[in-house]
């Protein structure tokens, strides 16, 4: 069943590019979400950060749409300049399409950025996508160029691209010394610093999950079909950036979680999943084909509650 088309809302965010935001409602942007302080029981112990009374809204990406004009659930988008399409169902029946436009390092790294299809979240929560990053005239081909994937990005909203750009990334797609890779990014005060790891060329599952001020990273074992989190793996992982410092949380002496704590982020952030290219030799584009998004129903109260959170919102085959 297609989305009914209603006009888009435009706004514009200081330095910050071109948001587009629809709704059924009205034209403006999605109200945001109630917050409350989470309180301690039984189950949850104290969040320092507050907490939406509601999780955010999952989506399938059923039927069809263009979201550059109609309306998707609440979703938002952020610099929609640098996309050159994004769908539901049109590209590919069954799957939200976002396809990288080519420019100048139109990519997540430091100042630089590239389009995001994100949802404002609030607190702790925990989040899985499954998705495929190709080539956009040849699916069944990786795309060309380095550092040209698709995944998630959650970000500071305040960032205006002017060395005050904070978020977190998480991607997969044709990027580092194996070809293609897996990549976990924090950008503080646009200082960025990267690890990849080798990631099979295919179909991804990729999760997500915020507790507190830290952000945990999980994937789907090629080998063992089951969820993991990211690990720094010395000797494998490969780390660069334009931060050449580590960050104080990751051992590099030793294999060991590979997650970020990230004091600049606030309790509302954008939640979204992107694809960018930060180099394209030719004309060809970067697509990414994502069969979902789904946001857990309880919020993770302690990084324990991630990989039962993700095992629960996605079965493995």
């Amino acid at each position: 069943m297609s989305a009914p088309s209603i006009l888009t809302s435009m706004s514009t965010q200081a330095q910050a590019g071109l948001i587009v935001c629809v709704t059924l409602a009205s034209l403006g942007c999605p109200s945001p979400e109630p917050t409350t302080l989470a309180k301690e029981s039984a189950d949850h112990g104290p969040s320092p950060i507050p907490q939406s009374e509601r999780p955010p809204k999952s989506d399938e990406f059923e039927g069809e749409a263009d979201l550059s004009v109609e309306h998707r659930t609440g979703w938002a988008i952020l610099h929609p300049e640098r996309a050159a399409r994004i769908d539901v169902g049109r590209t590919v029946p069954g799957k939200l399409t976002i396809v990288a436009e080519n420019g100048r390092n139109w990519a997540w790294f430091a100042d630089d950025y590239g389009t995001l299809v994100y949802r404002d979240v609030v607190g702790n929560f925990v989040v899985a996508t499954r998705m495929r990053v190709v080539d956009d005239t040849d699916p069944q081909a990786r795309p060309t160029g380095p550092f040209n994937a698709g995944g998630f990005v959650i970000r500071d909203p305040g960032g205006t691209h002017d060395d005050n750009e904070n978020w977190v990334m998480f991607n997969f797609g044709s990027q580092g010394k194996s070809g293609y890779a897996r990549e976990t990014k924090k950008t503080v005060g646009s200082k960025s610093r990267l690890y990849l790891n080798p990631q099979p060329f295919g179909e991804g599952t990729l999760g997500v999950c915020r507790v507190g001020q830290e952000i945990h990273f999980y994937f789907e074992d090629a080998k063992t079909r089951a969820w993991a989190e990211e690990r720094y793996i010395p000797g494998e992982t490969e780390a660069t950036g334009n931060d050449p410092a580590d960050p104080a949380e990751i051992d590099t002496r030793n294999d060991g979680p590979l997650f970020f704590r990230h004091d600049r982020l606030p309790p509302r952030v954008q939640v979204g999943v992107m694809a960018h290219a930060w180099a394209s030799p030719d004309p060809t584009r970067t697509r990414a084909e994502i069969d979902f998004v789904r946001f857990g129903d309880v919020p993770p109260a302690s990084a324990e509650d991630c990989l039962v959170a993700l095992s629960r919102m996605v079965h493995t085959p």
